[in-house]
């Protein structure tokens, strides 16, 4: 008789055990849902849009930015000057000699070609404003010549006037141009790690638009930075092609060759008075 009582106690234990298990395979998938859609209700829990994917040209604008902060620890500097641009129907191109102080701002060329020895000064606050040049070969006769810097005669070979000389308002440029464009699509941004301009190896930031828009100056704007300095040493900007077998046609090339910074420039660097120059 206990042996059969000890049988019939397990039996119903066993019976008892599996039904146990039974209710928890049929109560977990409940209690996990209730638990999930608790979670997702919890007050604790915000929940919305995926966060959109930054705009393609806003690391290109900090890059530029770290360039611009580089900027201001220049007092001055100087460097050989080339600019290919389109000037009115003429493409000008031209090499030259620059000094340049920030502060106050002052410019010093020598043209190098054409117009070899021409010279030009202009230093803000100081000759009611006015550059002050001297021309070569017969137009030396000419004399010493004073000129607003937005004169026909100062801005005849020239898109920009003189006061939009430097490497600064070069960079400032192409930061407000990305700004502006940075509210638009339709733009493609390359990185060029490793380009050589010269002896000079650059990093190359390049923005290009598909279509002309409105909105869009440029086709395709290149910001070339120096890999060992950091600054900016070229800028380029193209035009729109006239049609889609064309080849874009460069409107901007700016460049600053044999670089050198903080030299100590004085008042006397950027005087027609100079003993060195030719005035």
């Amino acid at each position: 008789m206990l042996v059969n009582s000890k049988h019939r106690l397990r039996s119903r234990l066993w019976i008892a055990g599996r039904s146990c298990l039974a209710v928890c395979f049929v109560l977990l998938p409940a209690m996990s849902a209730a638990a999930q859609q608790s979670s997702a209700n919890s007050p604790g829990t915000i929940t919305g849009p995926p966060t959109p994917p930054e705009h393609p040209l806003l690391p290109a604008i900090r890059i530029a930015e770290q360039c611009r902060e580089r900027l201001r620890r220049l007092d001055d500097y100087e460097a050989v000057f080339t600019k290919h641009e389109v000037v009115g129907r003429r493409i000008v191109t031209q090499q030259m000699y620059v000094k340049l102080r920030h502060q106050p701002f002052s410019v010093y060329i020598k043209y190098l070609q054409p117009h070899e020895g021409r010279e030009v000064v202009f230093v803000e606050g100081q000759n009611s404003g006015r550059l002050v040049a001297h021309l070569t070969g017969l137009q030396r006769i000419v004399g010493t010549l004073h000129l607003p810097p937005d004169s026909p005669e100062a801005m005849s070979d020239n898109r920009y006037p003189i006061t939009h000389m430097g490497l600064e308002t070069l960079l400032d440029t192409i930061i407000d141009q990305w700004q502006l464009e940075s509210k638009y699509d339709e733009i493609d941004v390359k990185y060029y790690p490793r380009v050589r301009l010269g002896d000079v190896r650059c990093k190359v930031i390049e923005s290009m638009h598909p279509r002309p828009r409105r909105q869009f100056q440029y086709h395709k704007t290149r910001l070339y930075i120096d890999a060992d300095s950091r600054l900016p040493v070229r800028v380029e900007n193209f035009a729109f092609p006239q049609s889609e077998s064309a080849q874009p046609q460069i409107v901007e090339q700016y460049t600053y060759g044999r670089l050198k910074t903080n030299l100590g420039l004085t008042d006397m660097d950027f005087s027609q008075r100079n003993p060195e120059y030719d005035f």
